[in-house]
């Protein structure tokens, strides 16, 4: 509690601190606003005759068909290609410009798939802007599912009548005969509208709303106890987010004051299913799960910028934000048998939040610059504490539990020197302090000391050499016991948030601009988490990438491109199946690499333009076990990626062209986890019959494209 307490005082000190910087910067910009009802300057006169505006209408309408010759979902995933046969093209790009009247872009993509987006912008640069916009975009889980349970889509999942229990997977007679196919995918809409109004030169006001509408099925697991099943989730949600905010621009300095916030709604408060399995309990043979809850988010902020002195900046930000849940809570059981009052109605739920930052920066002398920060972040979860029941699974009544609100309260102060070099470049160096501060939590603070370096040369005229490595080390007290938890922990495991932590993070990245036609790059990066003091928990990280690109420009209609990469991520584990020291190991490593190739051809015969690109991706995962000496080895999962893209443009006449292409992409999958369990291959876990997706795809398509307007352009005299 003193610690808590002693957050209380410092979150006061803070918040007046900033709030008087930004009464500062306010009052000692007075003449700023003055100087602003100066006239402005006469520019009558002046005359760019290099100037190039754009004038009238501009754009292109694309029309066509195109043939997809295989169902898939993974191809369909996002693009909305997953079915076989005929498809409609539909794309346009059009803009209009005028200096005596509204102006406009509108894009429209993919308007015959369930992919399509449009999005329109209009307004006088200058005095008002707005946007409008709309998206909607298929997510394709899995379209081998199957389930016995009906009602999908619904709260309620119900079994076949005269559905039989059994013990197991295997002792469900009635499984079979009862699955069908239970499609996992859900749609989203998403709609954007937005708004600029400029009263000045100096000042503009900003509205901005977003409203994202999903409706389908997910996975969702249920349990009564060790007995498992897979059931379709239903997924009817809204989420709208509205964001006010207004910025004024003096002189010296410029504050900008915001308001957003983010309302979420569900149409389905819980997923009740009937038990497949015989139940453990009288009055176990329904289960409910309750469904995000309905909750919103409001957040004020204030950011105030400040060049006090020639060479030095000022900045700081406030932002106060609150979260509250106070959805009516979803009973403890449905089990008739298991009577358990609830303390509350509803949780109360509510969590306050204060973030506020620092920054100066001087200029030193004409190269070296000094930068400091202090960023200060809580998060307080105020939420009523209370004894709520606990029932596991709908089978039996456990100990009453109290809710644990957690607090988190950071503080970082950063230094940093930054030194431009006379032969070119840069180089730099920085130090960081975090703190760290938490409520009901195994380690109650910690503390983070981050070193680190950058360096960008310029080795010669057209190459540079970028260089940075940082060392970091998170220490705490020794974790100490918290409230009871079911079932309890391990007081050697190590949360690896919150265990010590030694962090090396390197980074090296060379390019080079070679007689104006070619250039290259190749890069690594590095990065090693060690956790020397967990004996039961995470005990190692490694990130390793490695990468490569070129491009070749012989003349200019042809164009050649290639990337090379490769990364590897590397973790190690430590277990323990006694409840004291570990005696398992697992080892994790992921492999995956990436080839891209590009080329294109413009002008060719004075009327044709050719591209052709090929990618190609492959991963594989392996997970190692040691057990007491005995190694044992998870099945690899992998997949590889193909994908070649060919495309001729022919133009029939000056505004007309012909378009042709053809896509092919072909994706193999092998995951144990996924592949061969069917419903009742697992005795304890009735599943969906999920498979790895496997496919081969091509997709051609035939279009004309149109030129809207003729271009025109004008010069300022």
């Amino acid at each position: 509690m003193d610690d808590i307490e002693s957050r209380d005082q410092e979150r006061p000190t803070v918040v007046c601190g900033l709030l008087l910087l930004t009464l500062l910067g306010s009052f000692t910009n007075v003449s700023a606003q003055e100087a602003e009802a100066a006239p402005p300057p006469d520019t009558s006169a002046w005359v760019c005759k290099f100037c190039v505006f754009e004038s009238g209408l501009e754009g292109t309408l694309e029309g066509g068909l195109g043939y997809i010759s295989d169902d898939s979902y993974r191809f369909g995933d996002a693009t909305g290609l997953e079915d076989a046969g005929l498809v409609f093209i539909g794309n346009a790009d059009a803009r209009f410009r005028s200096d005596e009247s509204l102006n406009w872009t509108l894009s429209a993509r993919d308007l015959g798939l369930a992919s399509r987006a449009l999005r329109l912008e209009a307004g006088r640069p200058g005095r008002f802007e707005f946007d409008l916009g709309y998206r909607e975009l298929p997510k394709l889980r899995s379209d081998t599912s199957q389930s016995p349970f009906r009602g999908e889509g619904s709260e309620v999942l119900s079994l076949p009548a005269g559905w039989t229990t059994g013990s197991s997977t295997a002792a469900m007679p009635d499984l079979n005969a009862s699955l069908q196919a239970a499609d996992l995918r859900f749609e989203r809409q998403r709609l954007d509208l937005g708004a600029v109004f400029n009263t000045s030169t100096r000042s503009d006001y900003r509205v901005r709303y977003r409203r994202d509408r999903r409706s389908g099925t997910e996975a969702m697991g249920g349990t009564f106890l060790t007995k498992a099943t897979l059931l379709p989730k239903p997924v009817d949600d809204v989420t709208e987010q509205l964001e006010l905010s207004s910025t004024l621009t003096l002189a010296n300095w410029q504050l900008r004051t915001a308001y957003h916030g983010s309302f979420y709604k569900n149409d389905d408060a819980a997923l009740t299913w009937q038990n497949p399995y015989d139940p453990l309990s009288p009055g176990a043979d329904q289960g409910r799960l309750a469904l995000a809850p309905d909750n919103h988010s409001h957040q004020l902020s204030t950011a105030l910028a400040v060049q006090a002195l020639p060479r030095t900046s000022l900045t700081g930000q406030l932002v106060f934000g609150r979260l509250l849940q106070d959805e009516s809570l979803v009973p403890a059981t449905i089990n008739p048998n298991l009577p358990a009052a609830l303390p509350r109605a509803n949780s109360g739920g509510r969590v306050d939040t204060l973030n506020a930052t620092v920054r100066a920066g001087t200029r030193l002398t004409s190269s070296i610059r000094l930068n400091l920060e202090y960023r200060y972040r809580d998060r307080d979860n105020v939420t009523p504490r209370a004894q709520y029941p606990q029932v596991q699974t709908d089978v039996f009544a456990a100990n009453a539990r109290v809710n644990r609100p957690y607090r988190f309260t950071d503080q970082a102060f950063k230094l940093s020197v930054g030194h431009r070099l006379p032969v070119g470049g840069r180089i730099a160096a920085g130090y960081d302090h975090e703190t760290h501060r938490r409520s009901l939590q195994s380690v109650d603070r910690s503390e983070e000391n981050t070193a680190w370096l950058r360096s960008d040369f310029q080795l010669q005229a057209m190459s540079d050499l970028e260089f940075r490595v940082a060392r970091s080390r998170r220490d705490g007290p020794a974790p100490h016991p918290i409230d009871a938890t079911a079932p309890p922990e391990n007081p050697r495991q190590r949360h690896f948030n919150l265990a010590d932590r030694d962090r090396t993070v390197a980074r090296l990245h060379w390019s080079s601009l070679l007689e104006d036609r070619v250039s290259v790059g190749a890069g690594a990066d590095y990065a090693l988490d060690q956790y020397s003091s967990t004996e039961v928990g995470l005990t190692e990280g490694r990130d390793f990438n490695v990468s490569a690109d070129l491009a070749f420009t012989p003349t200019p209609e042809r164009a050649i491109t290639a990337s090379l990469g490769h990364g590897q991520i590397r973790s190690a584990q430590a277990g323990s199946q006694t409840f004291s020291a570990a005696d398992w190991r697992a080892d994790s490593r992921d492999n995956s690499d990436t080839l891209s190739l590009n080329f294109e051809q413009r002008n060719l015969l004075a009327a044709l333009d050719l591209s052709a690109s090929y990618s190609f991706m492959q991963s594989r995962g392996e997970t190692v076990l040691d057990n007491g000496g005995q190694i044992n080895s998870f099945p690899d999962l992998k997949t590889r990626l193909q994908g070649l893209g060919l495309s001729a443009c022919y133009r029939l006449r000056e505004q007309v062209s012909l378009q042709l292409g053809l896509r092919h992409e072909q994706y193999w999958a092998d995951n144990w986890q996924l592949d061969g369990v069917d419903a009742a291959t697992v005795p304890n876990l009735l599943a969906m019959d999920l498979e790895a997706p496997d496919y081969r795809v091509n997709l051609v398509y035939l279009s004309l494209i149109w030129q809207l307007g003729t271009g025109k352009r004008e010069n300022s005299e």
